[in-house]
């Protein structure tokens, strides 16, 4: 086992190699790029591999990254060309698209969008395009919310995604059936990263529920890079739920960037049930009075798991609201890390913000970090953060075996009843049922026939 010097030390010489010939890999899809996308998207692909050539990969020396070391990504060598056959088996799609709901559906295979195997039902309240078509109509939203210049893994999404979409959801539109973006990795990915760009709008007083969920096919490890950016305009109502539980191995950077205007509510449902190494960077930023945020997350994790959410929320204007409830699972030697911060501008008077991370470890080896943070440049609010880490209750987990519950199924149960205040929270009620079924499964006990 490395210790705390040399791993440093494997750090810095993955990161030498990688930063060299993820440059040789852009000058190979230069062209490519060029006959794609138009000349602004350029300006910013150049920019943000200037950018993330500067940045590099982060270490575990980097503040925001220094519980989350990333080696299981840059040591595979893994590789940022397009995948030569996108026609993967029709048969192991089906197999592992199994998100059975009534619902407007965008399948993304090896990380390119299927139109063909899309299927839309309301195409009258809802415009959905290949994020190349979007971009060919230059757009100032682009690039306009994640900060890639600062941040390594938006930079390296805007300066090699190839792929993505466009969702529009028309104003007044009230939609009847939630989006579901499944995303399949199958073998032919194994030792690709892919990157995938997203852009999601909610239009004037649309109502409307995104999903994204994660399917990687038996032994392959996947890798995958998400960047979307979300415009809430005044009093849209958008909930994004991420349904993280592959079968098998993932990891994932998921970058969402959110900007919310007057009188709109975004909630955000992030459960990541299973995963080798998942980031969630969540930044939202409170654009124009009374727009609120719910920002919700459960994390499961065992074995070797590492999950990492980290959020901040910018209350720049008065009379915004944010709420956040995040809560993690832990055992084997698995790890979790909670970073949320809370930023309160100087002209956000009447500001209401509450935060709360709590913790249940169930092994001796599961480790948790957390850090709860508030920075408040205004006089008249009202904040609240907290963080709590422990164990189960041993006089519930008797009182249950005393009415004649095994140890495990106490155990199951009261875990269960700990992940709840998180899981119903999902407003979309089959996708919520759907959540906590995979949630019993994944305790190892069904408390519902």
């Amino acid at each position: 086992m490395l210790d705390k010097n040399n791993f440093l030390l494997v750090e810095e010489m993955n990161k030498e190699v990688t930063e060299s010939r993820y440059t040789n890999t852009f000058v190979e899809l230069e062209t490519n790029f060029t006959n794609r996308f138009p000349a602004y998207v350029m300006r910013h692909k150049k920019e943000s591999l200037d950018a993330f050539l500067v940045l590099g990969f982060p270490t575990t020396k980097d503040e925001e990254w220094r519980f989350t070391p990333i080696l299981g990504i840059s040591k595979r060598g893994l590789s940022l060309l397009p995948i030569s056959d996108k026609n993967a088996d029709e048969k192991t799609i089906i197999v592992h698209n199994h998100y059975a709901l009534t619902a407007n559906k965008i399948v993304f295979v090896d990380g390119v969008y299927r139109p063909d195997l899309s299927t839309i039902l309301e195409k009258d309240g809802v415009h959905i395009s290949s994020i190349q078509s979007f971009l060919q109509v230059e757009d100032n939203r682009f690039n306009s919310l994640p900060n890639a210049l600062k941040e390594p893994f938006s930079a390296l999404n805007t300066a090699f995604f190839e792929d993505g979409i466009a969702v529009g959801v028309k104003a007044n539109v009230q939609l009847q059936y939630p989006i579901i973006v499944s995303q399949i990795i199958t073998s032919q990915a194994s030792h690709s990263f892919l990157q995938q760009r997203n852009i999601l709008m909610a239009g004037a007083g649309s109502q409307a529920t995104i999903l994204f969920h994660y399917d990687v096919a038996p032994g392959v490890e996947g890798a995958l890079n998400i960047v979307s950016e979300c415009f809430i305009e005044a009093n849209a109502h958008l909930e994004l739920v991420h349904d993280i539980c592959p079968k098998s191995s993932l990891q994932l950077i998921n970058n969402t960037f959110v900007s919310q205007f007057r009188d709109s509510t975004f909630t955000c449902n992030t459960m990541v049930l299973s995963g080798d190494l998942v980031r969630n960077n969540l930044q939202v930023r409170l654009e124009e009075p009374n727009a609120i945020c719910f920002l919700n997350g459960l994390s499961v994790g065992d074995e070797q798991h590492l999950i990492d959410n980290h959020l901040e929320v910018h209350h720049l204007v008065p009379n915004c609201i944010s709420h956040q409830l995040y809560k993690n699972i832990l055992k084997d030697n698995s790890r979790g890390v909670f970073n949320g911060k809370i930023f309160v501008h100087k002209d956000a008077q009447k500001t209401n913000a509450y935060q709360s991370n709590k913790n249940l470890i169930l092994s001796e080896e599961a480790v948790m970090n957390t850090k709860p943070q508030l920075e408040i440049f205004a006089d008249d609010v009202k904040c609240s953060h907290g963080a709590t880490i422990g164990q189960l209750d041993d006089n519930a987990k008797f009182y249950l075996m005393a009415r004649g519950i095994s140890k495990e199924n106490a155990t199951s149960l009261l875990t269960y009843a700990f992940a709840t205040d998180v899981t119903e929270k999902i407003k979309n009620t089959e996708i919520k049922n759907r959540i906590e079924k995979a949630l019993q499964e994944r305790l190892g006990y069904s408390f519902v026939d």
